[in-house]
């Protein structure tokens, strides 16, 4: 039997969240720290500081802001949220008062029964 418990929150900015380990980050490249992004083509651009590579930020929000909003990038998951900024409950699934795993409800009304699978689907 698992249990869902509550275990924190997730401050957002910029309507996107990046899971990720941090060692991964601060060997990423950086440059401008900015999303480069010309609206009138709607394309993403390669940092100007870095020659001719995006930089960390704009491939992240090129994840969470093109197709299906979410997926892997730069070491880590990104995805967007459903409702932009604000702050978002971290949940924990238990088994045996033991950690078994988190996920992030992007709203408050989520019922979530927990069953496990023996494939890579996952929960």
């Amino acid at each position: 039997m698992y249990e869902i418990k509550t275990v924190g929150e997730i401050g957002v900015d910029s309507g996107q969240v990046l899971l990720i380990d941090p060692c991964y980050i601060k060997h990423a490249n950086q440059g401008n720290s900015k999303m480069n992004y010309d609206f009138e083509k709607e394309t993403f651009l390669n940092d100007p500081t870095l020659g001719n590579e995006k930089n960390f930020y704009t491939s992240v929000s090129e994840r969470t802001l093109v197709g299906n909003g979410y997926g892997n990038t730069e070491s880590g998951f990104a995805t967007r949220t459903t409702h932009g900024d604000g702050t978002y409950k971290v949940k924990g699934i238990f088994r045996d008062d033991e950690l078994q795993g988190i996920f992030i409800s992007f709203t408050d009304n989520l019922n979530v029964e927990v069953t496990r699978q023996d494939d890579e689907r996952g929960w």
